[in-house]
């Protein structure tokens, strides 16, 4: 027996107009899903180094990629991304500002060795001691 199926420009323009309208509940559950998420994704990190390395990973990754192409990631970019990421960049500033001030403030705390004369290689250490310390504060604030 046959299965009935709808045509598909039928089930893409439900999908469509049901999916363009649920915007309020994507919101109101997926931010409800947070703390369920954290929990799930610590359970599952074994789970997720064993994925990473299994055989064939990086071929299917691949294949994906070559199955996709240029031409998806960039009309992503032309038909979603653009319109939303001005929006994306206003509501992530309090993130960005809260992320990026520890990082600011040890690099003000910190008293860099002396500068050489121009190309002089010791100059090369001044840039080593604000990476060392951002490296430092990163794995700090990871609490490693």
């Amino acid at each position: 027996m046959a299965i009935k199926v709808k045509p598909i420009a039928a089930s893409t323009a439900k999908w469509a107009t049901n999916a363009s309208g649920a915007s309020t509940i994507f919101a109101t559950e997926a931010a409800a899903a947070g703390a369920e998420w954290e929990a799930r994704a610590k359970e599952g990190n074994a789970n997720y180094d064993k994925a990473i390395h299994a055989a064939g990973v990086v071929a299917r990754q691949l294949a994906g990629i070559v199955k996709a192409g240029a031409k998806k990631f960039t009309d992503g970019i032309n038909l979603k991304g653009r319109d939303r990421f001005s929006s994306g960049v206003n509501v992530s500033k309090p993130n960005y500002q809260a992320g990026a001030e520890p990082y600011y403030a040890t690099m003000a705390a910190l008293s860099l060795s002396a500068r050489g004369p121009r190309g002089d290689a010791s100059n090369y250490n001044r840039s080593k001691e604000v990476g060392d310390a951002n490296h430092a504060k990163r794995l700090a604030l990871l609490g490693m």
